[in-house]
């Protein structure tokens, strides 16, 4: 216990003199970590957005046979950083597809949240597109156990099995009609991963729904270019840049923050082919409204069994 009071003091300080490289000291530093910590909720919302459909299905190479069993190994930073790191494990064919994430709080970060969920989702393939089965997660997350069970039913309809705690009193509520031929947050980039896999290109756009927020995505291509290189990731070279945004579009909270977060969260996602598996996504950025950017980067992968 001692101990661990110590690296947290040790770390603040650490903090409060370097960020991006620089010696800084002011009096904003203390109110600056504070709003880090505060806001790590809002720092894995994003991840699980951007990273966690990804997680669930990485994309390969064009005529590449698809291995059926992969686990992947994210690490997410904010502020220099490492707050979150994601485990995913998945199953596909042709026609289906049955995914397993694991987030949990890692880093410097841990001594002040904690974080760990598992979800899964299984879904099947059709006309081009993903239709999500069943959706469930449990496990703690923003102080507190939380469960979710979504019932997609392969895009026939949607229904919310339980869902603990339940939406709060100050949060929008979302009409049926417009959560309608929505999917799940794992499921989401699903869809854009088969185009670039079968076209190459990043064009698409979608909506996902977790159980009381609805979000639209849109992306297009980019280029070829150089992965910039951080924390000693990897993978680096040249690789496929897709930009991609997120907006909330439903369920957003009645709060001072609620005109920033009905704005759009741009980003950016970079896939590099591994021998062995194809291509995959090994590192995204983005810029959200209230904790600035955060990265996500490919740390391990497993080879297919």
């Amino acid at each position: 216990m001692i101990f661990s009071k110590i690296l947290v003091i040790l770390y603040y300080f650490i903090f409060i003199l370097l960020r991006d490289g620089k010696l800084f000291y002011n009096h904003n530093d203390k109110k600056l970590f504070k709003k880090l910590l505060t806001n790590m909720n809002i720092i894995l919302l994003s991840a699980l957005l951007f990273l966690s459909s990804f997680l669930g299905f990485t994309t390969f190479a064009y005529g590449q046979d698809v291995p059926k069993n992969v686990h992947l190994v994210y690490d997410v930073y904010n502020k220099n950083m490492h707050v979150v790191t994601i485990e995913a494990d998945y199953q596909l064919n042709t026609e289906k597809y049955n995914v397993q994430t694991h987030f949990y709080s890692a880093g410097f970060a841990s001594f002040f949240f904690h974080l760990n969920t598992h979800s899964n989702v299984n879904g099947i393939f059709k006309n081009n597109h993903v239709y999500p089965g069943l959706f469930t997660s449990k496990g703690y997350s923003r102080g507190t156990d939380r469960n979710a069970v979504i019932d997609f039913d392969y895009g026939k309809s949607i229904t919310i099995k339980e869902l603990t705690p339940p939406r709060e009193e100050n949060r929008d509520i979302i009409p049926e009609t417009q959560i309608q031929n929505s999917i799940d947050m794992i499921s989401a980039m699903t869809d854009l991963i088969y185009r670039v896999r079968t076209t190459g290109k990043c064009e698409d756009n979608f909506n996902f729904f977790d159980g009381v927020r609805l979000f639209s995505f849109r992306s297009w291509t980019g280029e070829i270019g150089e992965i910039p290189s951080t924390w000693t990731s990897p993978y680096r070279g040249s690789a496929l840049l897709c930009n991609g945004v997120i907006k909330q579009t439903g369920g957003l909270k009645q709060s001072h923050n609620r005109a920033k977060m009905a704005k759009e969260q741009p980003g950016t996602l970079w896939f590099q082919n591994i021998d062995g598996i194809g291509l995959l996504p090994v590192r995204f950025q983005f810029l959200h409204p209230k904790v600035g950017t955060v990265i996500a980067i490919l740390r391990h992968v497993k080879p297919p069994v």
